[in-house]
Parts: structure tokens; sequence; C-alpha cells
């Protein structure tokens, strides 16, 4: 019988070549001190999409897929359609190293899940440090604290509730963590890092998409230090924003007294060789829009999560340009439109960025913007966005 051991270091050798770096020597044997099997009482295999039970004294059959580079669906409550996973390996280890973990740091994480990001994270910040893990979910939360009290990791505290509220008994915290994608970043966890301490944020685009960004508090301000794509499940919660997910196309028409019959349609094709999925396609101006433009907007068409398309609003002309299924159409007026193709024109001359080209200052509200800022702005209810190009 091949060992879990065995597992793990093929796991690692592959996302070493995977990524064509090697693994930070700290990281990698807090990864081989916390072996996933133990955190994972069932999964929803990925293939048969049947739930798999695994035995706590057991489980050698199901570690080639525990053992794989992907994430796993652990838990689904029985009146909702959210999910909680573990996430990829090779993932974790990327953001654990992004956050420069350090000896007797004190860390706060939004989303326990199953417990083995937490565990691991204490394996770092060692006897001195501690973790605390919130987790929204009850059943999560009983089941997860006892897997790390059945392991024995002391420096690990799972608490329920609301990440979005931080947690003040533990607060100031060297470090915070999303694993789990929101819109926003909540003032409570601005107020609730140190000084110069390091917050790891998976910010929600709106449409599809996250972005995994690495921010610095200095003085007061959230300054971003670095970004890349990603795709988690949403936060829940205070921070749960379902209109930024998308509004039903024909009621925002009706809602902003707009015609429903569109006044032209053109085609537009985004240079796409095969009609696969448009949102998808189009991430990378869809990103940059959400930052830089206030008039962006994602419509809802149907039931289905592939129902969805994006567009401009121009509220001062009362006009609407909608991308969806290699159309531009318009409604009220063209104006909108036009606004959209002089923004393309613009993004390509800029070279084509996508929000992991912006660099972002991030300002707790009521705080405000100092007079000569340069850039866009993007306001939501706890933050104020400042971004600009690298």
């Amino acid at each position: 019988m091949v060992s879990f051991h065995s597992y793990q270091h093929d796991l690692l050798k592959q996302i070493e070549q995977a990524t064509g770096k090697a693994i930070d020597a700290t990281i990698r044997q807090a990864f081989l001190d916390t072996p996933r099997h133990l955190f994972v009482q069932q999964y929803l295999n990925p293939m048969s999409q049947q739930w798999c039970n695994i035995n706590i004294d057991g489980g050698e059959e199901h570690f080639p897929i525990l053992y794989s580079d992907r994430s796993l669906v652990i838990y689904k409550p029985c009146d909702s359609h959210f999910v909680s996973t573990i996430s990829q390996p090779s993932l974790v280890l990327d953001m654990l190293a992004m956050m420069d973990i350090q000896p007797g740091n004190t860390i706060f994480e939004i989303g326990a899940g199953s417990g083995w990001n937490a565990a691991m994270m204490s394996q770092l910040v060692g006897v001195e440090g501690h973790v605390y893990s919130m987790e929204i979910f009850p059943e999560l939360v009983n089941s997860t604290r006892r897997t790390i009290e059945r392991i024995g990791f002391q420096a690990v505290t799972v608490l329920l509730g609301d990440g979005a509220m931080g947690y003040m008994h533990g607060a100031p915290f060297d470090r915070i963590i999303f694993t789990a994608g929101s819109y926003d970043i909540p003032f409570e966890l601005h107020r609730q890092l140190k000084e110069n301490g390091l917050l790891l944020a998976v910010l929600k685009l709106a449409g599809g998409g996250d972005d995994v960004v690495l921010f610095r508090k200095l003085n007061g301000v959230l300054v971003s230090q670095h970004s890349s794509p990603a795709m988690f499940i949403p936060m829940l919660g205070g921070s749960l924003s379902k209109s930024l997910d998308g509004v039903e196309l024909s009621s925002f028409l009706v809602d902003h007294n707009l015609v429903v019959k569109p006044i032209g349609q053109k085609p537009f094709w985004w240079g796409r060789r095969l009609s696969r999925n448009m949102m998808q396609d189009t991430e990378g101006i869809r990103s940059f829009l959400q930052f830089s433009e206030p008039g962006y907007r994602v419509f809802l068409t149907g039931e289905s999560i592939v129902d969805v398309c994006f567009g401009m609003y121009d509220e001062e002309n009362c006009s609407l340009v909608v991308v969806q299924n290699n159309l531009l159409t318009s409604y009220g007026s063209f104006d909108a439109e036009n606004k959209f193709l002089e923004i393309l024109s613009q993004w390509i001359k800029m070279g084509m960025p996508s929000s992991v080209q912006l660099s972002l200052r991030v300002y707790p509200k009521p705080d405000y913007l100092p007079d000569n800022h340069e850039g866009w702005i993007l306001d939501r209810p706890n933050s104020i966005f400042l971004s600009r190009l690298i």
C-alpha cells in the first residue's frame, strides 16, 4: 500500500514542475506536517458527482483524489446552493507564500472550511502565534473543531460567525486572509489589521472571476503589492452583494425608463473563433471596466449561471448598451454604445490591461480620498478603491 507521504511528495513535485518555481522550505514542511486527507470527512467526487465518505482510520482509496491539485466540495447545506470547498493545494501554497507568515504572528482567516489552511498557518506561526478562523456554517464549524482537536493543533481557534465582522477579541492582526470572494473590504477588517500588516483578499469580479490581491496597510490605507487571477466561492454574510452578481435585464430596462425594444444591434465578435463562454473570454476587459467605469453593469438573462451578459449604462443620457451573443445591443440612444467603443479603443491603446495590471489603494469609509488623487474610483459600501495602471 502506497503511503500518503508518497502522494504528498508527488503532489509537491507536480506543483513545482507546473509553476516552474521551488516551494519555500518552511511552507513545504508545513504542508508535509499537515496531511490533507485528515481534514476531509466527505467530498463530492468531481467525476461521478457522488458524495464519498471517508473513514477516519482509513481512506487510502481516496488518496489519488485528495492529493490531486484540485479543489473539492466538502460541504453543501440542504437548504442552500452555496458550498464549502477545500482549496486547490497549489493555490493554497502560493497564498501562504504571499502572506510571508512569521513566527509569533496573529492571523485572522475568513472561511475556516475544513481547517486545513488554518492548521498549516498554525505550523508557520509556531507556539508564540495564533490563528483565528471564522466559519459561517454551524455544522462545518463543529466538524472542523473536532478535526483540529483530534489532530492536536493548539494554535488554532475555529469560530462561528460572519467573517466580515472580524474578531475584536483577537485583534489587532498581523495577517488577514480571505478564502472566499468579496466585492468589498469590510470596514472591520480595515480596522483590525495592524499598521504594516498584510491582508490577502479575494476580490470578486462582477460577471465571473476573482483576483487574489495582497495588500499592505500603510498609514491606514491598503496598498496592493501583488495580484493574480483565481476562482473562489463567494463570501456569505454581510459581504454578500447579490446585485453586483447581476440584475435581470428586463427589470433594469423598466426601472430606468428604457423601452424594452432595442433601437439597434450590430455584430461584435471579440475576435473569438468559437462560441464558447463569452463572459470567460471577455474577463480581461470586464475586470478592467469594473474598476475604471462606474457605468459597468452585469445582467441576468435566464435562470442558468451561464445566462449572464454585461454592458454599460450612461445615466446622463438614459442610454444602455449590452454585450451578448456576439452582438452590441443599444437601448434608449446610442450614447452608451459610442462611449463603450471609445473606452474599448482607449483600452486597446493602453495594452489591453486586466485588473491584475492595476495598482490599488483601498480607503476605508468614512475616510476620504486625498484631493490630489489620480486614477479611477470604485465606490463600495465599506471602501473606496482607487486604481491606476502599474
